[in-house]
Protein backbone atom coordinates (compact mmCIF):
# COMPACT_ATOMS: atom_id res chain seq x y z
CA UNK A 1 0.00 0.00 0.00
CA UNK A 2 1.40 2.88 -0.94
CA UNK A 3 2.16 6.24 1.63
CA UNK A 4 -0.21 8.27 -0.24
CA UNK A 5 -2.82 6.23 0.01
CA UNK A 6 -2.36 5.42 3.68
CA UNK A 7 -1.80 9.11 3.90
CA UNK A 8 -5.82 10.12 2.52
CA UNK A 9 -7.35 7.37 4.27
CA UNK A 10 -5.73 8.99 7.52
CA UNK A 11 -6.85 12.39 6.30
CA UNK A 12 -10.47 11.46 5.36
CA UNK A 13 -11.08 9.51 8.78
CA UNK A 14 -9.21 12.45 10.83
CA UNK A 15 -11.97 14.85 8.96
CA UNK A 16 -14.49 12.31 9.75
CA UNK A 17 -13.86 12.12 13.09
CA UNK A 18 -13.74 16.46 13.35
CA UNK A 19 -17.44 15.57 12.00
CA UNK A 20 -18.72 13.02 14.42
CA UNK A 21 -17.30 15.16 17.06
CA UNK A 22 -20.20 17.56 18.11
CA UNK A 23 -23.55 15.53 16.74
CA UNK A 24 -26.52 17.61 16.61
CA UNK A 25 -29.06 14.81 16.33
CA UNK A 26 -28.99 11.30 16.62
CA UNK A 27 -26.57 9.43 14.44
CA UNK A 28 -25.39 7.06 12.21
CA UNK A 29 -22.62 6.82 10.25
CA UNK A 30 -22.37 4.10 7.91
CA UNK A 31 -19.51 3.09 5.19
CA UNK A 32 -16.15 1.17 3.83
CA UNK A 33 -13.62 2.83 6.83
CA UNK A 34 -11.43 0.32 5.69
CA UNK A 35 -10.65 -0.32 9.39
CA UNK A 36 -10.66 -2.33 11.69
CA UNK A 37 -10.65 -2.07 15.83
CA UNK A 38 -6.82 -2.86 15.26
CA UNK A 39 -6.35 0.62 13.69
CA UNK A 40 -5.89 3.57 15.88
CA UNK A 41 -7.58 5.91 13.51
CA UNK A 42 -11.10 3.85 13.69
CA UNK A 43 -11.02 3.76 17.40
CA UNK A 44 -10.51 7.23 17.74
CA UNK A 45 -13.75 7.23 15.80
CA UNK A 46 -15.35 5.16 18.64
CA UNK A 47 -13.71 7.70 21.25
CA UNK A 48 -16.13 10.52 19.80
CA UNK A 49 -18.97 8.55 21.93
CA UNK A 50 -19.86 5.91 19.23
CA UNK A 51 -20.39 2.16 19.06
CA UNK A 52 -20.14 0.22 16.47
CA UNK A 53 -24.03 -1.09 16.00
CA UNK A 54 -22.82 -4.80 15.01
CA UNK A 55 -20.74 -5.11 18.41
CA UNK A 56 -23.74 -3.50 20.05
CA UNK A 57 -26.38 -6.26 18.77
CA UNK A 58 -23.94 -9.04 19.82
CA UNK A 59 -22.13 -9.65 15.91
CA UNK A 60 -18.54 -9.36 16.76
CA UNK A 61 -16.58 -9.32 13.89
CA UNK A 62 -19.04 -8.82 10.78
CA UNK A 63 -16.65 -9.59 8.19
CA UNK A 64 -17.80 -7.91 4.59
CA UNK A 65 -14.74 -8.10 2.48
CA UNK A 66 -13.82 -9.41 -0.13
CA UNK A 67 -16.87 -10.62 -0.79
CA UNK A 68 -16.55 -12.04 -4.35
CA UNK A 69 -13.89 -14.57 -3.59
CA UNK A 70 -14.75 -17.93 -3.19
CA UNK A 71 -13.43 -18.68 0.13
CA UNK A 72 -15.63 -15.17 1.24
CA UNK A 73 -15.61 -12.39 3.25
CA UNK A 74 -12.69 -12.51 5.81
CA UNK A 75 -12.31 -8.98 7.42
CA UNK A 76 -14.77 -6.51 9.45
CA UNK A 77 -13.80 -3.13 7.58
CA UNK A 78 -17.62 -1.95 6.74
CA UNK A 79 -18.90 -0.72 9.79
CA UNK A 80 -22.22 1.22 11.20
CA UNK A 81 -21.08 3.06 14.16
CA UNK A 82 -24.51 5.00 16.00
CA UNK A 83 -23.64 7.59 19.02
CA UNK A 84 -24.22 7.37 22.44
CA UNK A 85 -28.60 7.70 22.01
CA UNK A 86 -28.62 4.56 20.24
CA UNK A 87 -28.13 0.99 19.96
CA UNK A 88 -27.60 -1.58 17.95
CA UNK A 89 -30.58 -4.21 18.07
CA UNK A 90 -29.82 -6.69 14.95
CA UNK A 91 -27.44 -7.06 12.48
CA UNK A 92 -26.70 -8.82 9.33
CA UNK A 93 -24.98 -8.93 6.20
CA UNK A 94 -25.96 -9.32 2.88
CA UNK A 95 -24.99 -9.70 -0.58
CA UNK A 96 -24.51 -6.68 -2.51
CA UNK A 97 -24.26 -7.71 -6.85
CA UNK A 98 -21.47 -6.29 -8.62
CA UNK A 99 -19.79 -5.69 -5.17
CA UNK A 100 -16.85 -6.53 -3.15
CA UNK A 101 -17.96 -6.04 -0.50
CA UNK A 102 -20.89 -7.25 1.54
CA UNK A 103 -23.54 -4.70 3.13
CA UNK A 104 -24.14 -4.57 6.80
CA UNK A 105 -27.79 -3.90 7.92
CA UNK A 106 -28.47 -2.92 11.22
CA UNK A 107 -31.62 -2.32 12.96
CA UNK A 108 -31.04 0.59 15.50
CA UNK A 109 -32.57 1.50 19.12
CA UNK A 110 -33.25 4.53 20.78
CA UNK A 111 -31.30 4.28 24.54
CA UNK A 112 -34.21 5.48 26.85
CA UNK A 113 -33.26 8.67 28.40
Amino acid sequence: MSSTFVGLWQSDLARLAEVMANPASPTIVAGDFNATRDHRQFRELLDNGYTDAGSDAGAGILPTYPADRSWGPIIGIDHILVGNDLVGVEVSSVDQPGSDHLAVVVKVGAIPE
